[in-house]
């Protein structure tokens, strides 16, 4: 268990939490199964625009796939194999590995979430030319999508479906990707299986093609394959683990235009050159994250803090290697008790005391980072005040990562799509209540795990009361619903996060 996770173990320990997704962060899957939630995610600055469409940028259609005369052709798995295993490529990264699909003009279709936080990618088509550092073209959250490339060497376009509309329950189905794939000389492996149902996703206009065929990490990005060797959609989730769920092809090809050009803004992981930079923390749960830089030595690293009041009461710091390890800060421990309504030493015990940070007279934490290791270092408020100016300084060159947005002004009736990013932890966004005013708040995904909570300014967070997760709404029961009440006028604080640690969201408002 990470260490985030082991204190929200602690803090959150009289919360009941149902469904949850996750994303294996080794193997490229997202899964919705039944899990503990460890709590808010990174988060992106939230988006006014609602889910990507096309745009007039030449897109590869199925057309320009085009399929061979023998189409309408049954195929057994061996010949589906042979037809659509050259155009299915390995795509591995520093923390994850996944499948992608060749798509005309050299360019490579997957999940974003196999590719995030990353602009660029390693690619190992079947016949293993391996190419380095492929770039990523554009993203997708809200559809979870990415395209790469171009590649250098020519590998065949997959051949996609102009429709999905002849299929139905019962037909029958392939799997085509790298599950569980650890060999140098990767091959695509196929799975086979039938259609169960179809799913739809209203708020995002998509739908899902649910099939029985086996799916482990590694698949996501991979083909959804019909009987007669075309791919009618992107695999990139599985329901209970137990049921691959399916991007239909319609809503891919609307999506490519758009990528192709950019897709949606946001921020990749680079390895920053600053020593030094002011960090705006929002007077809100307000948060920035430092990305340091990889070192091929083990050092220890010195950050300082500067410039406000009082380092001990105003900001804690967390770090996050990427093993899954971490320390904490002793103050921001103290605010996990607080929140969670634990003995301190109760937070301590299931955290484990030789991981927390004490910080020195001169505002500094000194920590080891591990040789060849990144590490995040998240800075965060811990009282509820004005935007608070920080200045950072550290050993480590870094990459820093704001949430530059928060609290954007919302209203009861509102609709707002919003993503959240990899690299940063929350959206927040103010409205305005009555005393006694109700609001029915919907935070919905389609492919993510999205929770929210809501505070007045100058509340302290109550995650037994305030936290909003899984309410049997959306995909998987996992979009959160629930109904506010101010207690007296004022402004108050939507909070939303995602537990797949990045997603594109639907915020509703209705009154109630």
């Amino acid at each position: 268990m990470s260490h985030r996770s082991r204190l929200v173990a602690a803090a959150l320990a009289t919360i009941a939490f149902q469904a949850a997704v996750a994303c294996s962060i080794d193997s490229g899957v997202s899964s919705i199964r039944a899990t503990e939630v460890t709590g808010p995610a990174d988060g992106t600055d939230p988006a006014t625009a609602g889910p990507t469409t096309t745009t007039d940028a030449p897109a590869p259609t199925a057309s320009e796939t085009a399929s061979t005369p023998e189409a309408n052709v049954a195929l057994n798995a061996k010949d589906v194999l042979a037809k659509v295993g050259p155009s299915i490529v390995f795509i591995s990264t520093e923390f994850a590995s996944g499948t992608g699909i060749m798509l005309d003009g050299g360019y490579v279709l997957t999940n974003a979430h196999v590719i995030t936080p990353f602009n660029a990618v390693d690619v190992t088509p079947p016949d293993g030319s391996a190419e380095v550092d492929v770039p990523v073209v554009g993203v997708d959250f809200d559809a979870d999508l990415a395209v790469l490339g171009p590649l250098a060497t020519a590998v065949p376009a997959a051949p996609l479906a102009a429709s999905t509309n002849s299929f139905g329950t019962g037909d029958a189905v392939y799997l085509v990707g790298y599950p569980s794939e650890t060999e140098s000389s990767p091959s695509p492996a196929i799975a086979a299986g039938i259609i169960s149902r179809l799913r739809n996703v209203d708020d995002f206009d998509q739908t899902y093609i649910q099939t029985d065929a086996a799916i482990a990490g590694g698949q996501s990005g991979g083909a959804l394959v019909d009987e007669h060797g075309e791919v009618i959609g992107i695999s990139g989730m599985s329901l209970d683990e137990a049921f691959a769920l399916a991007l239909s092809i319609e809503d891919v090809s609307e999506r490519l235009g758009h990528l192709l050009q950019g897709g949606q803004p946001w921020q990749p992981l680079v390895d920053g050159d600053t020593t030094s930079a002011t960090a705006k923390l929002p007077g809100f749960v307000g948060s920035a994250v430092l990305q340091l830089a990889p070192s091929t030595t083990t050092e220890q690293v010195t950050v300082t803090l500067g410039g406000f009041i009082d380092p001990t009461t105003q900001v804690g710091l967390e770090v996050y290697f990427d093993d899954g390890t971490g320390l904490t800060s002793r103050n921001w421990l103290n605010r996990y008790a607080a929140m969670g309504g634990i003995a301190v030493a109760e937070a301590e015990s299931a955290y484990g005391a030789d991981e927390l940070l004490d910080i020195t007279a001169e505002g500094s934490y000194v920590f080891e980072v591990p040789a060849d290791a990144r590490a995040s270092v998240w800075l965060s408020r811990l009282d509820l005040d004005e935007t608070l100016d920080v200045a950072v300084t550290s050993t480590r060159p870094f990459q820093l990562v704001e949430d530059t947005d928060d609290a954007a002004a919302v209203e009861i009736g509102e609709q707002r799509f919003g993503t959240i990013d990899p690299l940063e932890f929350q959206d927040v966004y103010a409205v305005d209540l009555a005393a006694l005013q109700s609001v029915e708040i919907t935070v919905a995904s389609a492919v993510g795990d999205p929770s929210f909570s809501v505070l007045a300014l100058g509340a302290d967070f109550r995650p037994e009361t305030d936290f909003v997760d899984d309410s049997n709404l959306g995909m998987g029961g996992l979009d959160a619903q629930g109904v506010f009440t101010a207690p007296v006028a004022g402004t108050y604080r939507i909070i939303v996060w995602d537990n797949t640690d990045h997603a594109g969201y639907l915020l509703k408002l209705a009154a109630a």
